[in-house]
C-alpha cells in the first residue's frame, strides 16, 4: 500500500504525489510524517514488485458545487419593512 498526500492542500483537483515513508520505524507518527489534523490523505495499492512503477491515485471527493447545487440552499430572505 502507498499513501499519498495533495500537490496543493487548498485545491485537490491538482493531483496527488507519493507520501515518503521509507525509513519510518516503531517511532513513525501521522505528525513525524508531516500530516496535521484534518488532513488528506489517499491510499493506493500496488500489485507485484515493482520499483519502476509510478502510482496513480484515483481519489474521489465531493465538491462545494456537488454539495450545494446552484439554486438550492439560496433562501429568499426577504426582510419586513419593520426589522430596518
Amino acid at each position: 500500500m502507498i499513501l499519498g498526500v495533495p500537490v496543493d492542500v487548498y485545491d485537490l483537483t491538482k493531483g496527488w504525489t507519493e507520501m515518503d515513508t521509507n525509513g519510518g520505524g516503531i517511532m513513525e507518527s501521522p505528525k513525524s510524517l508531516g500530516l496535521k489534523d484534518g488532513g488528506a490523505i489517499a491510499f493506493a495499492f500496488i500489485e507485484g514488485e515493482g520499483a519502476e512503477s509510478t502510482v496513480e491515485f484515483a481519489v474521489e471527493f465531493s465538491s462545494y458545487d456537488d454539495n450545494y447545487p446552484e439554486g438550492e440552499g439560496d433562501a429568499d430572505v426577504k426582510m419586513d419593512e419593520s426589522d430596518e
